[in-house]
């Protein structure tokens, strides 16, 4: 073996060795990359499912508060309307005579 057939072997041992590297690399990347882009689904799913949460509680709560709002309106009228009629009652006078 000539030391120029030695220079060959060596490289062509080198460049497998390299490409062998190489797609293992590639491999254990798109691995990553692939679990990356199903953890990125998983997680725009709950962002949204979080978000219809967020939207019928918001929705809840404006129910309940425009409720409690004319739950309120109402009590003051009847609350009025209560006052006036005490204030109309004539008051018992307790004098002894």
């Amino acid at each position: 073996m000539t030391p120029h057939n030695i220079l060959l072997v060596v490289l062509t041992v080198c460049i497998a060795v390299l490409t062998g590297f190489m797609a293992w690399f590639l491999y254990y990347l798109i691995a990553i990359v692939r679990d990356l882009r199903q953890t990125t689904h998983v997680l725009h799913e709950k962002v949204e499912e979080l978000g219809t949460i967020l939207d019928a509680i918001r929705e809840r709560i404006g129910d309940s508060v425009s409720a409690l709002s004319v739950l309120t309106q109402i009590v003051s009228k009847v609350a009025d309307r209560w006052q006036q009629r005490r204030s109309k009652r004539p008051s018992k006078s307790t004098d002894g005579a």
